[in-house]
């Protein structure tokens, strides 16, 4: 590996942003997740039921990208589709009481792993927060922050 001292700030937050998610993704597979299905468990379970277009401009993709993997999650029983009560043409996304059970697995393999690479990680969530927050603002212009005031610090 190259020598790490001599990299940008820039470059070690993204090396280890990779390694991280890189150890994080083994943790994952071994109870059949991915991070984007993890993601959408974490949305759901924080926000209940929802459209795939709100969905995905709450998870700031694109609902076409979204699609596939809500039926490949519908299919393993992780959500549940239901048409809107007040608007039939609407089909809500939410969490099934099996996808509720496996992101529950995640967070305490999540926390753990966490724990384990970094036992005193306060001041870098902190620090963290505040770079996703600003640099959110400066890519999704007039919309709030995803990171501003959403979920707790037990929520992935």
């Amino acid at each position: 590996m190259a020598d790490l001292h001599n990299q940008s700030t820039a470059r070690l937050l993204s090396t280890a942003a990779r390694l991280t998610e890189y150890r994080f993704n083994e943790e994952l597979n071994d109870l059949g997740l991915s991070h984007t299905v993890l993601t959408v468990l974490a949305e759901l379970y924080r926000f209940g039921p929802a459209s795939q277009n709100d969905l995905a401009r709450n998870l700031r993709i694109q609902p076409q990208t979204l699609g596939a993997t809500l039926r490949r999650m519908e299919s393993n029983g992780l959500l549940l589709r239901n048409p809107r009560a007040n608007d039939r043409r609407v089909m809500d996304v939410l969490l099934s009481p099996g996808g509720a059970r496996l992101l529950h697995k995640a967070r305490e393999a999540e926390n753990r792993l966490t724990n384990e690479i970094l036992p005193d990680q306060h001041r870098l969530r902190i620090s963290l927060l505040e770079l996703i927050d600003s640099l959110s603002v400066k890519r999704w212009p007039g919309q709030k922050a995803p990171a501003a005031g959403r979920g707790t610090a037990a929520d992935p």
